[in-house]
Order: C-alpha cells, then sequence, then structure tokens
C-alpha cells in the first residue's frame, strides 16, 4: 500500500487511490482533500478561514473540538461534520479512523488511521495526569506523526506542582480583593 506524507497545509497524507487526508490545516493546501481530520481548538493547528474556503469537505474532530471552535452561525456552513471521541472509530472513504485521547486540553485527539498500515497522528499531546485531563493513551502504530508546538525549546514551563501553587494563590489574592476569581 502505497502512502505519501507531506505538510501541504498541515499534514497532508495520501493512502493510495483510496483518501486524501488533511489533519490540522493551518494554511490552504495545493490539493483538495477528501476529508479532514482536527485533533484540537488551538490556532496554531487549525484556521478557520481555511476551514471556510474548503467547507464541503467533511471534518472529523471531537464535539467539545467543535463547540470550541465555531459559534452557532459558524456550524451551518459545514455540510459533513463527524463527531470522534477517545476510543471511537469511523469509517470513511475505505479508512478506519479511531480517535484516540491526547491530554493536551479539552477535546483534544490522536488519530489512529487503519489502512494496511497504521498511522498515529497527534499534535500536541500530555502524557501527565492533571486536575481535569487524563494523560494520553499510548498506541502502537507503523507510522507515528507528531506535530507538536511543545517541541520547540521555548516552551519550556514550571513543574505543575508549582504551577498549582501559583494558581491557588492568585485565585486567593483575587477572592480576598475582589470577592471572586474566574479561571479560564
Amino acid at each position: 500500500m502505497k502512502i505519501h506524507i507531506e505538510r501541504d497545509g498541515g499534514i497532508f497524507i495520501t493512502i493510495e487511490e483510496k483518501a486524501k487526508i488533511l489533519i490540522d490545516p493551518i494554511s490552504h493546501p495545493s490539493k483538495r482533500p477528501d476529508l479532514i481530520l482536527i485533533s484540537h481548538a488551538h490556532s496554531d493547528h487549525v484556521n478557520k478561514r481555511v476551514l471556510k474556503k474548503l467547507r464541503n469537505v467533511p471534518i472529523i474532530l471531537s464535539e467539545a473540538t467543535y463547540d470550541l471552535l465555531f459559534s452557532k452561525w459558524h456550524k451551518k456552513l459545514f455540510s459533513e461534520i463527524y463527531f470522534l471521541n477517545d476510543k471511537e472509530k469511523i469509517e470513511v472513504y475505505g479508512v478506519e479512523i479511531e480517535g484516540i485521547n491526547a491530554g493536551h486540553c479539552v477535546g483534544s485527539l490522536q488519530f489512529l488511521i487503519n489502512s494496511k498500515k497504521t498511522i498515529v497522528y497527534t499534535g500536541d499531546f500530555n502524557l501527565d495526569a492533571r486536575l481535569i485531563l487524563q494523560p494520553a493513551r499510548k498506541v502502537k502504530s507503523d507510522i507515528l506523526i507528531i506535530d507538536s508546538t511543545f517541541g520547540n525549546p521555548i516552551y519550556v514551563f514550571p513543574k505543575r506542582k508549582k504551577l498549582y501553587r501559583d494558581i491557588l494563590k492568585t485565585v486567593n489574592n483575587l477572592l480576598e480583593r475582589v470577592g471572586r476569581a474566574i479561571i479560564c
């Protein structure tokens, strides 16, 4: 089975004559995909203007990502939206796609693409358990594609324990001074 992977508007995977899959589109690709996969709602992994230009191409994403990305009127722009969550599968163009928890943010997914070879695509992911999110689920594959912002060394964060302490301190200060705190 011939699989071609390139960066073209996002990660563009061509699986023989079965399917052309564009994952995490951030710019307009040079060729039209058959299917779009969106890993999560952060702007460095999806560009809504690109999606509007490709509005007749089916999109697969989690329901949480969909809700975070689109207002009510945007939702009417797209003809085919398929929701996929952790451990759920869908078959499109003879290719099975499974959602895998990425542990990065609410609704974030990795995608396991099953054809003759298995391909795992992940954008940003997190392997640590946190207060509200489970860690990414690990899976085996023939091909692994990681398109993660956090591979850049400028993204070095303090230990989670220190972050939690700092957040609690800030919230307590706000509660004392203003009487409320909102965390987004």
